[in-house]
């Protein structure tokens, strides 16, 4: 993928500036924004193809809601996380990658060349949403409110071994093993509404 907009979110810390300097060399016209919050974001983004950096340190409490927010207001981004230390396994959904100050320059750059090559997020959801049948899409919905497989199969009146079947099923589809994975999924292609999930958690 060549983005229509690379965008970094930090406050110009010395990572921050790192980054930029291998995405120069990588991508010598490549146009770089700085926006020091999510908020600065202001223009295009539900259209706009977008590599987006972002310097978790600077988000705001709850991070993962912050995250979430961000990834509704650009469905068509790939996210790189730059911290210093590992992202939570919480978090490690919303990333496409993941950039560590003591990472060294090979590992940086494959990143980078990783994030520079994806598909846009919106074709894949596409492609994926498309795979489910209806009766899975009611299968992940109910995973993604953190329900038990006895519960989706008492709302759903099938057999909780049918319900177990449709989640391998679904994993097998998307890629995803994670329930936080598939529930950002099923935020993300609007199987269920991210309000949902957080009066839920």
């Amino acid at each position: 993928m060549r983005a229509d907009r690379i965008i970094i979110i930090g406050k110009g810390s010395l990572p921050v500036r790192g980054i930029i300097y291998y995405i120069n060399t990588l991508i010598p016209d490549a146009q770089i924004e700085i926006c020091t919050s999510p908020s600065g974001i202001t223009s295009g983004v539900a259209g706009d193809r977008m590599i987006i950096f972002v310097e978790t340190d600077i988000l705001e409490d709850p991070v993962q809601f912050s995250i979430q927010k961000l990834y509704q207001r650009c469905n068509k981004a790939c996210f790189v996380s730059l911290s210093r230390e590992k992202l939570p396994d919480a978090l490690k959904p919303y990333f496409e990658g993941e950039i560590l100050c003591t990472d060294q320059e090979d590992a940086i750059i494959n990143v980078i060349r990783k994030v520079c090559s994806c598909r846009t997020r919106d074709m894949e959801g596409d492609a994926q949403t498309g795979l489910l049948s209806e009766r899975e899409k009611e299968v992940l919905r109910g995973v993604a409110l953190g329900l038990t497989n006895r519960e989706i199969s008492d709302e759903l009146h099938i057999s909780a071994h049918t319900v177990i079947t449709h989640r391998k099923n679904i994993s097998g589809k998307l890629g995803i093993k994670t329930i936080a994975g598939l529930a950002v999924y099923a935020v993300l292609n609007g199987i269920i509404a991210s309000e949902e999930i957080e009066r839920k958690y």
